[in-house]
This record gives structure tokens, sequence and C-alpha cells, in this order.
């Protein structure tokens, strides 16, 4: 699917992003990532096509919630977020449609399979 993904939909997901996010794993900033955003995109969407793109493992930091108990949350890397938003945007945009059937079929199945049997 991601052989699909052009500098276009890159550069939109980008600036999808919160600017003002914590950096992530990587420890890149958004605003350090813009800076020199073409070239970053090109070599990252280059990157992806010939398949040596590999994400960075999440980061795992807890949040302390107000009862005591602690929340797990996972800090990706900007380039990953990047692309993960991109994926969403070609998926929801039908840009893949053989996912989206597979999906509403999938999706059927459970709807029928769940349904009470009449006698």
């Amino acid at each position: 699917m991601l052989h699909q993904v052009d500098l276009d939909l890159l550069r939109l997901s980008f600036y999808a992003l919160k600017r003002n996010a914590a950096p992530g794993v990587d420890g890149v900033e958004w605003q350090d990532y813009e800076a020199e955003l073409e070239s970053n995109l090109q070599d990252l969407r280059a990157r992806v096509h010939r398949g040596a793109y590999r994400a960075l493992p999440g980061q795992r930091k807890y949040h302390l919630k107000p009862d005591g108990r602690q929340r797990p949350l996972g800090i990706a890397a900007l380039e990953d977020k990047l692309l993960q938003r991109a994926a969403v945007a070609h998926i929801t945009s039908g840009g893949s449609p053989r996912f989206a059937a597979t999906w509403r079929r999938q999706r059927w199945r459970r709807v029928r399979s769940s349904a009470p049997i009449r006698a």
C-alpha cells in the first residue's frame, strides 16, 4: 500500500501533524524536519519505495492518572507518524479499493453472524 504514497500526500500528512507535539523517539521536532522538508520527504519516499524504510521501535512512557494508576503511552518517531497519517489518508480516500472491499466483506460477515437466528 505504501508504494502508492507520493510527495504530495506526504506533504499534506506532514502539515496535518501537531506542530507543538513532543519530539518522538528519534528526537526530531516538527520545526527541524520542516527546515529541510522537501529533501526529507524525497528521502523518505525513496526509502519507502525501495523497501529500505524500517519503523523505529516506539518508546513506552507512563502517565500518572488521578487515581494513582499509570496509563501507558507509546511515543513514535516523526517519520513513523508521518507515514501512518499518509496511510490512513490513502485508505480513507478510497485509494485502496481492495482493502476497502475486504473490510466491508468482513464487516458484513460479522454483522450477519451476530444476528439472532430466527426459527
